[in-house]
């Protein structure tokens, strides 16, 4: 679809356009992303090591660890952002749903926009 292949400007800010995918939709086989959901995260890990560990297999533009507001604790969960959409295909198709993350074993999905898939 060319609305999505272009590239939109709002307010001066670039944004991107991803294809909605309704809530409990299964995603579709030709949609790509970049961004993954990391889950069950150790609360000590460091937006550092996050990064650095998950560097391993592809380059990160972009890592969250989700913090509370009010405490600014770790909820448990982040992302991570690829440069590359073939890099989140690889790094599922090898290591599945699970990965260890120094002794800790923590839950991957694809994420398209506000859908992460189960």
């Amino acid at each position: 679809m060319r609305v999505i292949e272009d590239n939109h400007v709002i307010d001066g800010k670039q944004v991107e356009i991803k294809r909605t995918i309704p809530k409990g939709a299964a995603p579709l086989k030709d949609f790509k992303t970049k961004k993954i959901f990391v889950g069950g995260l150790p609360t000590a890990l460091t937006d550092g090591e996050f990064k650095d560990f998950f560097s391993k297999f592809g380059k990160v533009v972009e890592h969250e660890i989700i913090c509370d507001h009010s405490t600014n604790r770790s909820r448990g969960f982040g992302f991570i952002v690829f440069d590359a959409e073939k890099t989140v295909d690889e790094l599922l198709a090898k290591k599945g749903n699970k990965i260890d993350l120094n002794g800790t074993q923590v839950s991957l999905r694809w994420c398209f926009l506000n859908f992460c898939e189960p």
